[in-house]
């Protein structure tokens, strides 16, 4: 489960793909974010080698936003199980219309692949509501708990978060969530080995099950935030 990144580039993709869309930046705009962001020129296709450009003048001709997506090994979310193996897990999927997925694959190419997945389409407030309804429960849970932990990891891995290159319209409320589960996804992770409860086998188990809830509930988020 853990194998999904905090914050992996598909998210930054997948907000500027959805942004040149709506109209909000221009062709040229996304097109030199995706390369800067990837940090590659080219992207390889099924037959070819083809542009950033071309895949958002792809991503401008669906009906719908692109899709940003954080399989794991023991979710797929959507992604054919038979393309999983080829995905580099750190960087995410993002699927573009009913037959694209683009990734970066084992070699660290991003790939456009075509071929039909069964992604749906995220619902932000249902998402956001589960993750602050999710981020209580594991507040109240642990907070009771007698676990003992080295909170400057925490902090140290939150102080050590990066910047992401995001488009300028987005709205400062989706900042915030996204901004939110990020922090929520550094804490989790790294709480499950910086924490502990040695007091108890059940109480630690319930700890673990408990981050292990909140991180999930942090990265539906955050893809919503981007798929919105």
């Amino acid at each position: 489960m853990f194998d999904a990144p905090i914050r992996p580039p598909v998210i930054a993709l997948t907000l500027w793909l959805n942004a040149q869309r709506s109209g909000h930046v221009t062709a040229t705009d996304a097109a030199n974010a995706c390369e800067f962001i990837t940090q590659t020129l080219e992207v390889r296709s099924t037959t070819e080698t083809t542009t950033w450009s071309s895949v958002v003048e792809l991503a401008r001709q669906q009906q719908h936003p692109c899709i940003a997506v954080l399989p794991t090994h023991g979710d797929p979310s959507g992604i054919p199980a038979t393309l999983l193996a080829s995905l580099q897990l750190n960087s995410g999927a993002l699927v573009i219309g009913q037959t694209h997925i683009l990734y970066q694959n084992q070699d660290l190419t991003w790939t456009l692949h075509e071929q039909p997945h069964s992604v749906v389409q995220p619902d932000h407030s249902f998402s956001r509501r589960m993750f602050l309804e999710g981020l209580e429960r594991a507040t109240k849970t642990l907070s009771s708990a007698d676990l003992i932990g080295d909170r400057s990891k925490v902090e140290a891995a939150l102080d050590a978060l990066m910047h992401t290159h995001l488009p300028p319209h987005v709205d400062q409320r989706l900042l915030t969530s996204l901004d939110q589960a990020t922090r929520v996804r550094v804490v989790t992770t790294t709480a499950l080995t910086a924490s502990s409860a040695p007091a108890s086998r059940s109480t630690d188990n319930l700890r673990i099950a408990t981050l292990q809830e909140i991180d999930v509930l942090a990265r539906n988020l955050i893809t919503a935030i981007a798929s919105h």
